[in-house]
């Protein structure tokens, strides 16, 4: 069995991995799997006008996160610098109990990937307003992406990968590729993956560690501008 390698945007690991990937010591990634991110509105406020409720209520809203550092805090501090808007973050231990008290009522909205989300949006106990892709999701085609919404460049996703030890023979490594990338091209795999608003992105050995190295100098960039809170 192949294990997916979830690789956090927490700012702790950002160091680490960013050592890792230029040292070549460890893995040699071959395959993205890209899960959606979605912001969710408890309140009934309307997704084109958030950004101006935002404003002209600075400070009054608040998205919960699973803690400093965690890819969910991220994509909330990185929606307040494109958006210029102040919410205010409301720190849990965990998504959990983070999506417990957005269900609740006790916090405005929380970035969060689909699969964490989809059941409740598919209940009505949630209300999705934007999704961070350059799409739609196709189990809710009238979702409209930030793109749409004004926010062009509005990039947070959670995303995981399948690797090998780097030093794995290439024909191996080209094999393996191959093999998974066909899985994961097969309708059946693809609307199973739908299902739980995950879309796989097969690519290149050289492409997911190009993916790997945007990934953390994006985040590492917003990180230092932003004068991110760690725990």
């Amino acid at each position: 069995m192949w294990k997916i390698r979830y690789l956090k945007k927490g700012i702790k690991n950002l160091t680490c991995a960013f050592k890792q990937y230029l040292s070549r010591r460890f893995y040699n990634g071959f395959i993205i799997i890209h899960l959606l991110a979605l912001v969710f509105a408890q309140s009934n406020y309307y997704r084109h006008k958030l950004n101006k409720y935002a404003k002209e209520n600075s400070g009054k809203l608040t998205f919960g996160h699973s803690g400093y550092g965690g890819g969910t805090y991220l994509a909330g501090e990185l929606f307040k610098m494109q958006a210029k808007v102040d919410i205010r973050d409301i720190p849990y231990k965990g998504s959990a109990p983070a999506m417990a008290d957005l269900l609740g009522g006790h916090v405005d909205m929380m970035f969060s990937d689909a699969p964490t989300s989809m059941q409740h949006i598919l209940a009505n106990k949630l209300k999705p307003l934007a999704i961070s892709s350059s799409g739609r999701l196709s189990q809710l085609p009238n979702l409209p992406n930030f793109t749409e919404v004004g926010l062009p460049n509005y990039n947070a996703y959670s995303w995981g990968g399948i690797s090998v030890k780097n030093g794995t023979p290439p024909e191996i490594v080209q094999k393996l590729n191959l093999d998974i990338v066909k899985i994961l091209n097969d309708p059946q795999v693809r609307e199973q993956f739908a299902k739980i608003g995950a879309e796989p992105q097969p690519s290149t050995p050289q492409q997911y560690g190009a993916f790997i190295n945007a990934e953390i100098l994006k985040w590492a960039d917003m990180v230092k501008l932003g004068k991110i809170k760690i725990d």
